[in-house]
């Protein structure tokens, strides 16, 4: 009966919209209002549990509440971790394996159409798209320099 009741309110609209929160007034208003229009339709739908479902209402949002703070500590732990990391030199991701020896000549043989981009990279015993990234990548380091 309590999921119930609850998915009720909410399926009546009861939220707070970004769009609508910053066209209103502020948000401290807001979650007033909307406090005293939820305790005061719970009080009228269901006056026998309506103090049993505001504390279960109450519990879940200081539980949701916790579990936001707990997230966002932890993605800013994480944050600064990998910046800690990155100023280190650390490396993330899998190590590039180096290119075959005929690799270049592969990538003259495909630039020059005397050879289609699967042929070539059949013949450096790599994937499609992995022989196309690699050479894609060889052309702007090639272009830097």
């Amino acid at each position: 009966m309590k999921k119930a009741a609850e998915n009720n309110y909410i399926q009546r609209g009861f939220s707070l919209d970004p769009e609508n929160v910053a066209a209103a007034a502020p948000l401290p208003e807001l979650l007033s209002e909307l406090a005293q229009n939820l305790v005061s339709d719970i009080a009228r739908r269901d006056p026998e549990h309506s103090q049993e479902l505001l504390s279960g209402f109450v519990s879940e949002l200081f539980l949701a509440a916790t579990q936001q703070s707990l997230r966002e500590k932890r993605r800013r732990k994480q944050a600064e971790g990998i910046a800690k990391a990155k100023a280190k030199g650390v490396h993330f991701g899998p190590r590039a394996k180096p290119l075959p020896e005929n690799f270049m000549d592969a990538v003259g043989a495909w630039r020059g159409k005397r050879m289609t981009l699967e042929e070539a990279a059949k013949s450096c015993g790599m994937a499609r798209t992995t022989f196309y990234d690699a050479a894609r990548k060889a052309a702007q380091a090639a272009q830097e320099e």
